[in-house]
């Protein structure tokens, strides 16, 4: 069986604190993300996240899992398949998080336990915004969209010229006809420059928007105060300062000015707001126990389910010890008893040689008395399967008596 991970094996607390000793609860690490980045993709909170709190599995990621797992005797661990000819395909193990130890865990588990529901709340809001294009894969698809568009308006000049269009043209006149038409003086497409992209902004629900701009003011006259040294206690500090460098792979925004800085700190500072945050917390810290719960009672039943399974082996062993020995004790009274003491008693290579002869024998028999009953012949050439040599060295009680 895959070997489990001694990380895996040590989540078994059902308390956030302790099951990632030294990182705050993911709502808080979502929160402190938005307030400090600003606004951010799923996929930048989930960087982020990761980065600025690093666990174990973070800095040494875990081995993939195998596509085959091997038994202790060598051979492939086979599980049972309708739609698979022979009926068995490879087993694989069940795919577990990338990191079990941050309460992150993988991706799909953040956007759909931890996103999610802070969405449903109203704390945090997906909205989408235009941003700059970066990568040069991206400008390269906007300088072929661009090109594409172009060119259509110049096929599209081209047909109310008269010069017609390039279908079912020969290689050579195709090319003809493109030099004339891809030269025709039109408005050219000027390559996009930004994109539309969903990122996740803080919300107040329940707060009034005249409320919040007093909030935002009085925030904003605090930071600005050269006194001032107080921090917000929501905001978690990370663990790990990140280097200008490793921001800038994680593409988070380059320009986020203090006002809005100062509307987010003034959003998670409101008395509603902040009780709000405090509840998606301890509906996290819920959600964690249930999902322990969970675990636990599933190896519960996997353990009971194993003890009835290796029970039922016991008792099948003891059975067939009984019949074994019942068999022994009448051997030689009956020519059927020898025969299944003979079939159990021999080697696994051998019984399947011995019950092929034997349904051989039946068929030809039952083959014999249907021609007997049509007035037939009964001449059978078939030749049977050859018998094991011990088995036929062996003589049954019923043979020195036929010989007699």
């Amino acid at each position: 069986m895959f070997p489990t991970s001694p990380v895996l094996e040590a989540i078994t607390k059902a308390c956030l604190a302790d099951a990632y000793p030294g990182i705050p609860p993911a709502t808080n690490i979502i929160k402190s993300l938005l307030v400090r980045r600003g606004p951010l993709k799923a996929q930048q909170l989930y960087d982020l996240g990761l980065k600025e709190f690093p666990t174990e599995t973070v800095r040494n990621p875990l081995p993939g899992q195998p596509d085959q797992v091997y038994l202790p005797d060598g051979s492939v661990r086979m599980r049972k398949a309708a739609n698979v000819r022979g009926g068995k395909t490879p087993w694989k193990p069940m795919p577990t998080a990338p990191h079990p130890d941050h309460p992150f865990q993988s991706m799909n588990y953040f956007k759909q336990h931890l996103l999610e529901p802070l969405e449903v709340r109203g704390l945090v809001q997906k909205k989408q915004v235009l941003a700059p294009l970066k990568s040069g894969v991206d400008k390269a698809a906007a300088v072929a969209h661009a090109l594409k568009i172009t060119r259509r308006r110049q096929r599209e000049k081209a047909e109310e010229l008269g010069l017609g269009s390039g279908f079912r043209l020969t290689k050579q006149d195709i090319k003809n006809w493109e030099a004339k038409v891809y030269s025709l003086p039109v408005e050219r497409v000027q390559p996009e420059t930004m994109k539309k992209e969903w990122v996740y902004t803080l919300e107040a629900p329940g707060v009034k928007e005249e409320e919040l701009q007093k909030l935002v003011q009085a925030e904003t006259a605090l930071c600005s105060s050269p006194t001032s040294t107080t921090t917000n206690p929501d905001i978690v500090p990370p663990n790990v300062e990140l280097d200008a460098t490793t921001v800038a792979e994680l593409d988070p925004e380059p320009d986020y000015p203090a006002a809005k800085a100062a509307e987010y700190r003034s959003i998670i500072s409101h008395p509603r707001v902040a009780a709000r945050w405090d509840a998606a917390v301890q509906a996290e810290e819920a959600a964690f126990k249930l999902e322990q719960m969970n675990k636990r009672a599933i190896e519960e039943r996997r353990a009971a389910r194993r003890e009835m399974w290796q029970a039922a082996k016991k008792n099948l062993r003891h059975k067939e010890q009984r019949e074994l020995n019942w068999l022994k004790e009448r051997q030689g009274t009956d020519q059927k008893v020898d025969k299944i003491l003979r079939l159990k008693l021999a080697p696994p290579d051998e019984r399947q040689k011995m019950i092929e002869r034997e349904r051989f024998e039946n068929a030809t028999k039952r083959l014999a008395d249907l021609r007997k009953s049509f007035g037939l012949k009964t001449l059978v050439s078939l030749k049977p399967p050859p018998l094991p040599q011990r088995a036929e060295s062996t003589p049954t009680s019923s043979q020195p008596e036929a010989q007699a």
